[in-house]
C-alpha cells in the first residue's frame, strides 16, 4: 500500500466505519468540534491563507500538493512515535520532549524527501535517481491528478491531510502528557482508525462547504 493510499483510504470514501466507542482518542477530536483549535478549522484557515498567496490554479495545485506530501511524511513519523510509547511507557514523557527538540532537524529531512517527491511528479514520473527515489511509488497516483489540473482532488486531499496533521499534534501535545492511561491504546490499529476518523470527517465537512 503506498504513501497516499495508506493515510487516506485509497482516495476514495471509506467503506469501514469507525467504531468510536472502541477509539478512545476519537471524543478527544470531536469534542473540539466548534473550537477555535478544532483540526480541521484549523486546516480551513492553512488553505484560506495559501489560497492568498498564489496567482493561479497550477500555482495553487503545486503548493497544494506540496504541503499535502510534506504532512503525510510527518504523519509517519507520529505514528512511530505513538507506538514506541506503547511500547516504553515509562519513558513516554521523554519521548514526547526529545520528539518535540528534534523538530528542526524533522522538518529538514521531510522537506528534502518532499522536494524530491515534487520534482518527481513533476517530472512526470521521471526521476535520473535522488535520495527519495526508493519510496517515489508511494506518490505514483498524484501525478495523473497533477497533470490534470485537478484543483478539488488536491484541496481534499490537503484538508485531510492537514486535519491529521493538527490532530496527531494535538493528542500528542495537548493530551498524551496528562493521559497516562490512554498509552495502552496506542496501537497501530487504533491509530488508523483515529486518522481514518479524521479524514472521514475532513471529506464529511467539505461537502457541506
Amino acid at each position: 500500500m503506498t504513501l497516499m493510499k495508506k493515510f487516506i483510504g485509497a482516495i476514495g470514501p471509506n467503506k469501514n466505519t469507525t467504531d468510536q466507542d472502541s477509539n478512545p482518542f476519537i471524543p478527544f477530536f470531536t469534542r473540539l468540534e466548534g473550537d477555535t483549535n478544532f483540526p480541521f478549522l484549523l486546516a480551513i484557515r492553512t488553505l484560506e491563507e495559501l489560497e492568498k498567496t498564489v496567482e493561479n490554479d497550477h500555482q495553487l495545485i503545486e503548493y497544494l500538493l506540496e504541503d499535502i506530501m510534506f504532512a503525510s511524511i510527518y504523519a509517519t513519523f507520529y505514528e512511530h512515535l505513538f507506538v514506541c510509547i506503547q511500547e516504553n511507557q515509562h519513558l513516554a514523557v521523554e519521548l514526547i520532549d526529545k520528539f518535540s527538540e528534534g523538530g528542526s532537524e524533522r522538518e529538514i529531512l521531510i522537506a528534502s524527501q518532499t522536494h524530491h517527491h515534487l520534482q518527481y511528479i513533476m517530472n512526470r514520473g521521471q526521476c535520473s535517481g535522488c535520495e527519495a527515489c526508493d519510496n517515489h511509488a508511494d506518490v505514483e497516483e498524484l501525478i495523473e491528478p497533477y497533470e490534470a489540473g485537478d484543483v478539488q482532488f488536491f484541496v481534499k486531499l490537503y484538508l485531510g491531510m492537514q486535519s491529521i496533521q493538527f490532530a496527531m499534534e494535538q493528542l500528542l501535545y495537548d493530551i498524551l502528557p496528562h493521559r497516562a492511561d490512554l498509552y495502552d491504546y496506542l496501537i497501530t490499529d487504533n491509530i488508523l482508525d483515529f486518522r481514518q476518523f479524521v479524514v472521514d470527517y475532513s471529506d464529511k465537512k467539505l461537502e457541506e462547504i
